[in-house]
């Protein structure tokens, strides 16, 4: 009696878990998109929600892949001038690892902060790039 209610609740759990799994992965309200970068080095990935045409779908995914680059390599930018600004002779690292380590925080609170932007502004979550 009890292995019967143990492959219950298992196969329960089996098909819960599946349900929540295929609703991310076989979204239809969502499609994923992809753009070279500005350098033509690597491609951003994004999954957006779809609008009421492709064409709106994807001119949108265009334009939040724009807005998160620009902002991507401003934050890049600052970063880079920041920590230059931290390494100059007759420095000790006890004195530049907590500059590199706050400039570092920074940033990446500046990206997360432009990740929260994407998906509002455009229903996208950034899915990362190669």
């Amino acid at each position: 009696m009890i292995t019967k209610w143990a492959v219950l609740v298992a196969g329960v759990g089996v098909l819960l878990l599946g349900a929540a799994v295929s609703s991310e992965v076989l979204s239809f309200s969502a499609a994923e998109f992809s753009y070279p970068t500005i350098d033509s080095r690597s491609v951003m990935s994004y999954r957006c929600e779809q609008m009421e045409t492709r064409e709106a779908s994807e001119a949108n995914a265009r334009s939040a892949h724009a807005f998160f680059e620009e902002n991507l390599l401003e934050i890049s930018q600052q970063q880079a001038v920041a920590m230059s600004a931290s390494m100059f002779p007759n420095r000790t690292p006890s004195e530049v690892i907590p500059e590199l380590e706050k400039t570092n925080a920074t940033a990446d609170a500046l990206r997360r902060e432009a990740a929260r932007e994407l998906e509002r502004r455009f229903g996208c979550k950034y899915l990362g790039g190669i």
